[in-house]
């Protein structure tokens, strides 16, 4: 069995009238025999957590399954193997290099 990183999709849909246009990238690792199966499993798994519900203010949501976009093998687990990485144009170095370090600060006086 092969260790498979996949990227499940839902798109989530708030009340009659939503504008917000959401979704949900959800990573998961999934053991699987090849490529084809890992696809089945997380396919299968986005299928049964599709979702409806009330919120808060009783509005109904909805998570409805888009798609499984990236199924990328990982082969062996071993500690410190990268299961995820992007590659992203930032507007403002300074600002995203600030934000990077205010979210490490943050961690970091929640935990105990």
């Amino acid at each position: 069995m092969k260790w498979f990183l996949t990227k499940i999709v839902f798109q989530i849909i708030t009340g009659p009238h939503d504008s917000n246009h959401q979704f949900d990238e959800s990573f998961r690792m999934i053991q699987a025999e090849d490529i084809s199966e890992a696809y089945t499993k997380a396919f299968s798994i986005g299928q049964c957590e599709q979702t409806t519900f009330l919120d808060v203010r009783n509005e109904l949501v909805e998570w409805r399954f888009v798609a499984v976009p990236d199924v990328i093998e990982i082969g062996n687990l071993n500690d410190g193997v990268e299961v995820y990485s992007r590659t992203a144009e930032e507007y403002s170095t300074d600002e995203f290099i600030a934000s990077m370090h205010s979210l490490v600060s943050l961690k970091q006086l929640i935990q105990p």
